[in-house]
């Protein structure tokens, strides 16, 4: 076994009356570090309005509580209007907290897709979701595959600039590993939904 030590002082090894500015030059980084920086967001209202306030909670915990249901119902209707607010919190509350998302650039149309939904307009919320699902399959797909060139599914999607049949992404990407196997399970159920609301069947009607 190799046991490497370090022989450059870290950042919490400054010795006392010495200026930061002087030790930064030690240390392994000299003081410059790499950050990045991603885009994304998140929004938890859904869950704190959706939380209970209980009848054994304190006073002022209640109170605060009350305050902040009060705050996000006024920004829901600033946000989305005054009609039917009760009706349309109740669904932002059902589609729960938008959770922060790794594929930052889909972020816009996913709270295109949540706005819809809780105004009411489901078959657009059910249509965008459905075109959103492909986008981020399909870029998936393109973004990963010179990564697994060496693979048996490379060959079937290294031509192809896009795919509307989802069964080949959404297997190429679960033998990848890319996606596990409960989010590919959800690919497949709302590959099932896409056909169904955008290939016209008068049963669906």
């Amino acid at each position: 076994m190799t046991v490497f030590t370090l022989t450059r002082p870290t950042i919490y090894q400054a010795p006392k009356g010495l200026k930061f500015e002087e030790f930064k030059s030690l240390i392994p980084d000299s003081g410059r570090r790499r950050l990045l920086c991603t885009h994304g967001d998140f929004d938890t209202r859904a869950a704190l309005l959706g939380t209970k306030i209980e009848d054994h909670w304190e006073p002022e915990v209640k109170e605060t509580w009350m305050r902040n249901h009060a705050a996000i119902m006024k920004g829901l209707a600033y946000e989305f209007g005054e009609n039917e607010i009760i009706e349309k919190s109740e669904r932002f509350i059902e589609i729960d907290t938008k959770p922060m998302s790794i594929i930052s650039y889909h972020n816009e149309f996913f709270a295109q897709v949540r706005s819809a939904y809780v105004m009411g307009h489901f078959y657009p919320s059910l249509v965008g979701a459905c075109a959103l699902g492909e986008r981020i399959l399909n870029h998936l797909i393109i973004d990963m595959r010179p990564m697994f060139q060496n693979t048996a599914e490379y060959q079937k999607v290294y031509r192809k600039n896009s795919f509307d049949n989802w069964d080949a992404p959404i297997s190429t990407l679960e033998a990848w590993g890319i996606l596990l196997p409960e989010v590919a399970k959800e690919f497949r159920e709302l590959k099932v939904l896409r056909h169904r609301s955008i290939h016209f069947n008068k049963s669906t009607l």
